[in-house]
């Protein structure tokens, strides 16, 4: 991994000439456009003095959720970064700049290897045994995260990147929020949930998408999401139902159907940690 050459909110000394963006981005040379997005754009750079490789993130349209979302991910990643060790599947901050309110720059680690949904799509679903590895890492992420009483809300196949050894790392904190036990948030359309649950629900269709190469559910005629048959059938049920081909457990299956059900009954992130499918040599 690594590590961060400017200390974060620490900014190289100023130059009278130069107004601070020209100043922070005279740091880094740009060596490519990584991705546009709807806020902005990231840009893989190379640090001027040292060499190595960053993916710089510029947030510059004037939205208040996507400022909102910019100074949340900023104030998280520094207090990740100011942690001592156990990050090491989460994507860590090297630099930040924020120019006004609508305009911000957050350059993090760079990590190669693309994210899970670039390697579905490429390779199909994965061997359980390959699966298995990769989750073990995003579990771990997800629970230094949990540790640090942050939710990351989510949680996706795009938020997970890969590093050149396949190690994944979480990535995107602009909706994570802090959370104190038992808190509830309310989602968008007036449902009430905790964030742990949410993270655990959106872990299981990862896996399920690890394991399938689909999504656990299918969107209807109007482009909404209907999560009523994975509830009510399960995703065993559903895999057979769809024809899914790839060879699961039986493990497999009761973890996914522990995930994938309702908070009520949902089991916890220490409970899918301990799960004899992600431990196998635990029971």
């Amino acid at each position: 991994m690594g590590s961060a050459i400017v200390a974060p909110g620490c900014l190289s000394s100023s130059s009278p000439l130069l107004s601070p963006e020209d100043d922070f981005l005279a740091t880094y040379d740009k060596v490519a456009r990584i991705r546009r997005s709807l806020s902005g754009s990231i840009t893989l750079v190379r640090h001027r003095l040292s060499g190595e490789l960053f993916a710089m993130k510029t947030v510059c349209r004037d939205l208040p959720l996507c400022s909102e979302n910019a100074r949340n991910e900023i104030e998280l990643m520094t207090e990740l970064s100011r942690s001592i060790g156990g990050y090491d599947n989460v994507v860590q901050l090297a630099d930040h700049l924020t120019l006004d309110r609508s305009t911000h720059i957050i350059v993090m680690e760079y990590v190669p290897g693309g994210d899970l949904l670039d390697l579905l799509q490429v390779n199909g679903p994965t061997p359980e045994s390959k699966a298995r590895i990769v989750f073990q890492g995003i579990v771990r992420g997800l629970t230094a995260l949990h540790r640090k009483w942050i939710c990351h809300l989510d949680l996706s196949l795009e938020n997970i990147l890969l590093s050149k050894d396949g190690a994944p790392k979480i990535c995107d904190l602009g909706q994570a929020r802090r959370f104190k036990p038992g808190e509830y948030f309310r989602g968008r359309k007036g449902q009430c949930f905790k964030g742990p649950d949410a993270d655990v629900w959106s872990l299981g269709v990862c896996l399920f998408c690890l394991l399938f190469a689909c999504h656990p559910y299918r969107a209807t005629s109007s482009g909404a999401v209907n999560h009523e048959h994975l509830l009510r059938d399960g995703p065993q049920t559903l895999a057979h139902r769809w024809n899914l081909h790839p060879a699961v457990s039986d493990d497999a299956f009761d973890l996914l159907s522990a995930m994938l059900r309702p908070a009520a009954t949902r089991i916890t992130l220490a409970d899918v940690a301990a799960h004899p499918w992600t431990n196998p040599l635990d029971t």
